[in-house]
């Protein structure tokens, strides 16, 4: 009850860069090098288990520690997910 709201400034700037910054580069990406897939035992893994992957891992971050440095890695993870996923 007593806890202070600890504010965490430009995290969301930082999240929306990453996003935008990993939406661009696997659609350009993909525009470019079409026939280029992952394939392990016969299953086509695309990007979106990655974008999975990211946001899980970024989600699990931020609400574990408390740093500085792992708040800002958490937004980069967090939007590099989203875009991946978007």
């Amino acid at each position: 009850m007593g806890e202070e709201i600890k504010e965490k400034p430009n995290l969301s700037i930082i999240a929306l860069t990453s996003f935008i910054a990993s939406f661009l580069i696997a659609r350009i990406f993909t525009t470019l090098n079409p026939n280029i897939v992952l394939i392990s035992v016969d299953y086509h893994i695309h990007h979106f288990w990655y974008g999975i992957a990211l946001l899980a891992v970024g989600g699990w971050l931020g609400i574990s520690y408390q740093s500085e440095k792992i708040d800002r890695l958490a937004a980069i993870l967090f939007g590099a997910g989203g875009g991946l996923i978007g």
